[in-house]
C-alpha cells in the first residue's frame, strides 16, 4: 500500500481512536520511518490532508507496540518513531507529541 493513502486512510477514519488492527507489523519495512519517505506520507493523488503523516506513523506505532511483546524489538520500534518525529517537526515546523504517553 503507497505510504500517502495509507496515511489519508487513517486521517479520514480516526487513526488515533481506532488503530489499523490488520496491520502485520513483522512484515513492515523499517524504511518506513525514513526522513527521506515523510514526502510520501504527506502525500497521495491530490488528497492529502495536512500533516498526514502523524496520523499513519502513530496509527502504526499504536498498534506494533500491542502486538510486540519482545521488548528489544519494542525499544527499537520507539527509537525510530521518535527520530522521525523529532525530525519531521525540525523540518517542517510543526509539534508532533508522541502517541505512546
Amino acid at each position: 500500500m503507497c505510504l500517502g493513502a495509507y496515511a489519508l486512510y487513517q486521517v479520514e477514519n480516526g487513526a488515533r481512536r481506532n488503530p489499523a488492527s490488520f496491520v502485520q507489523c513483522d512484515s513492515i519495512p523499517e524504511t518506513i520511518f525514513d526522513d527521506s519517505n515523510m514526502g510520501k506520507w504527506n502525500a497521495w493523488n491530490g488528497y492529502e490532508h495536512d500533516n498526514q503523516i502523524v496520523e499513519g506513523i502513530d496509527s502504526i506505532v499504536i498498534s506494533c507496540m500491542e502486538q510486540q511483546t519482545d521488548e528489544t524489538k519494542r525499544r527499537f520500534l520507539n527509537q525510530k518513531y521518535d527520530k522521525l518525529r523529532a525530525s519531521y517537526s525540525q523540518t517542517f515546523k510543526v509539534k508532533w507529541e508522541s502517541a505512546l504517553n
